[in-house]
């Protein structure tokens, strides 16, 4: 997965156990940490979309921008009753766009 300095988008997480998609009503929450950025479904920080079976971890321009090109960490945890799990490490790269004006409110 690719992140752009810059961009503003929902990033899609797509969490499976075993065979099965992770859903809301399969757990009793799930955090994903982008950075030192940690986003919780139990606090809506992170949100569920049904279409696509996706936890959308929302990135706004300010938040792409203060990293470097290369390469950040993330990682996936759920909680189901008492059990806590956690995905293995990933990374998403980090790449500039041509465009590096900001975008103004006007």
């Amino acid at each position: 997965m690719i992140i752009y300095r810059g961009d503003q988008y929902a990033v899609p997480f797509i969490i499976r156990l075993g065979n099965s998609i992770v859903t809301p009503e399969m757990v009793d929450d799930v955090r994903i940490q982008i950075g030192n950025d940690l986003r919780e479904q139990s606090v809506q920080s992170l949100t569920y979309n049904p279409e696509k079976n996706s936890w959308d971890f929302y990135v706004t321009e300010e938040f792409t921008r203060k990293f470097a090109k290369g390469s950040v960490p993330y990682q996936i945890g759920v909680k189901i009753g008492s059990e806590i799990r956690h995905s293995a490490q990933g990374t998403l790269r980090i790449d500039d766009n041509i465009i590096k004006a900001e975008w103004s409110d006007e």
